[in-house]
């Protein structure tokens, strides 16, 4: 009979454990994350690195800023209420801190940000000058944002601090090397003369050479940013002549469109050969 019982017991027991285990969950296997965290999204993605965050601008000399952004996170449920994020920026003399200078390469559009209510995310908004920003890498400016406060929650250490590096770009289009020019020619002045695009891609051709009315072409490489001439026989006057580009090629500036060529003129009409008379350089400036 006790042999019985125990094996009614154990039965029991075994029951139980078993409802117990389909009933009630272990209160360790749930984890909730119940932290309100802000932080700087692009601060996340490349870290504190100095230079990741290299920004760009096409240089368009119109005398007006370029709108841009950093997003703000914040890494929770949306709340029912608005957040307002203060921030500041880094001063110049912080490590890896500010270089740009306030109202000249950039202006920021106040010191707070607002997460709406409802949503995850903000930006802070921050105008740039691309119509001064350098062209070559090592001269690129730079501006730190420090995130200070917030009115709900708490910052991300590690992600309340970005550094955006600024610097201008210039695209290569022919459509800037078309319209009227001054040329400069050493020794003799300037005067005018209009470019129209040639024929062969990227070529422009002068109604004006030497201010005598002679049309030539003028190659345009915007792969080295280099300008050759297109040698030809002309004539002015009772004499024949030709021209060639100089050894050296001329140079060409994809932001504004002016360019510079060297030329040598020749008597004769065989290219490249004869008396030179004329050994200069035409330097073209956009009206």
């Amino acid at each position: 009979m006790k042999r019985i019982q125990i094996f009614n017991i154990v039965g029991l027991l075994g029951i139980l454990l078993l409802f117990n285990a389909c009933f009630f969950k272990d209160p360790g296997t749930e984890i909730k994350f119940t932290d309100i965290l802000i932080e700087i999204e692009q601060a996340t993605r490349q870290g504190d690195a100095n230079t990741k965050d290299t920004r760009q601008y096409e240089r368009v000399s119109d005398g007006r800023f370029t709108l841009d952004s950093l997003k703000i996170n914040l890494v929770a449920a949306p709340q029912k209420e608005d957040i307002t994020v203060t921030y500041e920026l880094a001063p110049a003399g912080e490590t890896s801190g500010t270089t740009a200078v306030q109202g000249v390469h950039f202006r920021l559009l106040g010191n707070t940000v607002t997460i709406p209510a409802g949503s995850n995310f903000g930006y802070i908004k921050f105008e740039v000058n691309d119509d001064i920003l350098p062209l070559v890498p090592a001269q690129f400016v730079a501006i730190r944002i420090n995130l200070t406060s917030t009115s709900k929650g708490r910052l991300s250490e590690n992600y309340k601090s970005h550094r955006i590096v600024l610097g201008g770009k210039c695209t290569f289009t022919l459509s800037k090397f078309i319209g009227n020019y001054s040329v400069n020619e050493p020794s003799y002045g300037d005067y005018p003369a209009t470019l129209t695009a040639g024929t062969a891609p990227n070529t422009v051709v002068t109604d004006n050479f030497w201010d005598i009315g002679v049309a030539v072409t003028y190659a345009l490489n915007p792969t080295n940013n280099q300008v050759t001439l297109t040698p030809r026989v002309f004539t002015y006057g009772s004499g024949t002549y030709n021209v060639t580009g100089a050894p050296s090629p001329g140079t060409l500036d994809p932001c504004t469109g002016n360019f510079t060529i060297p030329y040598v003129v020749r008597v004769g009409g065989t290219i490249g050969s004869g008396a030179v008379v004329d050994n200069n350089t035409h330097t073209y400036t956009k009206q």
